[in-house]
């Protein structure tokens, strides 16, 4: 599974997800939800719906995390995005949260 990256405690990850059809034209799925599981919580973010995931262009999509909290402190995140409909594509990745030596990092 690929790496997106590493992040501090107080960062603000962005995830894009591509779709794209078997001749690699850039393509809207009908539906794409993010899924993102921090320790044993999975939380999905569909767009249209919430408004952590935009579209940037045809066929690519952002997903925008919430400020990462001191919880998730030394925690691998793994981020899976699902295309369906139009284009059906799959794709996870996982990000990992440096740890800190601080009790309250964030202001």
């Amino acid at each position: 599974m690929p790496k997106i990256g590493t992040f501090d405690v107080g960062d603000q990850p962005r995830i894009t997800a591509t779709f794209a059809t078997a001749a690699g034209v850039l393509t809207d799925p009908t539906t794409v939800k993010f899924v993102v599981l921090i320790g044993a919580t999975a939380t999905t973010y569909t767009f249209g719906v919430d408004a952590a995931v935009t579209k940037t262009s045809a066929g690519v999509f952002l997903l925008t995390l919430p400020q990462l909290a001191a919880a998730t402190s030394g925690l691998e995140i793994i981020v899976r995005a699902n295309g369906t409909g139009a284009v059906t594509s799959s794709d996870e990745d996982h990000i990992v949260v440096n740890r800190t030596a601080f009790t309250t990092p964030l202001p």
